[in-house]
């Protein structure tokens, strides 16, 4: 190979790389936008988990006893309701 052509494909190289480089800066600054993103779901997803767990503190301090008694009266509230439906007919 001639010297020319030798400073043809160093010339060339150099172009290559520049754009190799374009590639590269490219890629990091995308990757960095993903992490960012992907740093954001975590955080959203922590802070989902929190209020879940803070829903279920106080499910669990809910006092269900009006719920149960409520629960217990209905047979006799459908009872009554059936009665009185059947009364007026």
């Amino acid at each position: 190979m001639s010297i020319d052509a030798l400073s043809n494909e160093w010339d060339e190289l150099g172009k290559e790389f520049v754009e190799l480089e374009n590639c590269n800066r490219k890629y990091i600054e995308l990757l960095e936008q993903l992490y960012s993103h992907q740093q954001k779901c975590f955080n959203e997803i922590k802070h989902q988990r929190y209020r879940i767990n803070q829903i279920n503190a106080s499910l669990k301090h809910i006092d269900t006893e009006p719920i149960h008694k409520l629960l217990l009266s209905l047979p006799l509230l459908i009872s009554c309701f059936f009665y009185q439906f059947t009364k007026t007919k």
